[in-house]
């Protein structure tokens, strides 16, 4: 996949772009005949906030994301589909912020030692 990352620290935020790779541009198996690989594209801009009683940060995820799988869907089914797979994506959402809270495993001295070692972390 191709990946394009931007980040602002003056302003506090951060953009991504995520893309598949096309068949010319990878190194990929062959598809298979018959088979066709899907396009995907993702767009994300993390923006930096306060939790609503402002005693903590936030974060704020806007996603855009793009899934061309070669044939015509019907509304109704990707809604259907939709409604599935929205509630694990936004579990996963969560589970990715929780992270950072105290007592995760992200605050503990090792991972500590980790993000101080540069902007980078």
């Amino acid at each position: 996949c191709c990946i394009s990352r931007y980040k602002n620290e003056e302003y506090g935020f951060f953009v991504e772009h995520i893309k598949s790779l096309g068949d010319e541009d990878s190194d990929l198996k062959p598809v298979p005949k018959g088979f066709t690989r899907m396009e995907t594209a993702a767009y994300n801009l993390w923006l930096p906030t306060t939790t609503p009683d402002g005693k903590g940060d936030a974060c704020v995820l806007v996603q855009v994301s793009k899934l061309d799988i070669g044939v015509s869907v019907p509304a109704f089914l990707l809604k259907q589909i939709g409604k599935a797979i929205a509630p694990g994506i936004i579990k996963s959402f969560r589970d990715s912020a929780k992270f950072s809270l105290p007592g995760s495993a992200a605050q503990h001295a090792k991972f500590r030692q980790k993000r101080q070692g540069g902007k980078e972390g």
